[in-house]
């Protein structure tokens, strides 16, 4: 990044080369973190729903009691 004060170099465009090449893999791999985080913070709280819908279904229904879940014997 320092070729920018280089007369020779600067016309060449190098200095944004070398910004482009150091912070588009900085800003990937932020992006990649934040993703990863928000997709396990969604799973768990998914995981949490399906536990308690099947705390309140266990709730609602005893086992064995076929005749109050709507089932004909």
């Amino acid at each position: 990044m320092a070729l920018a004060g280089i007369r020779k170099f600067g016309f060449k465009m190098l200095l944004w080369k070398g910004i482009v090449g150091v912070t588009f893999p900085v800003v990937l791999f932020i992006l990649s973190v934040y993703l990863t985080h928000q997709m396990r913070e969604s799973a768990h709280a998914m995981m949490k729903e399906i536990e308690n819908r099947r705390k309140a279904a266990e709730q609602a229904v005893p086992p064995g009691d076929l005749d109050n879940a709507g089932h004909v014997k």
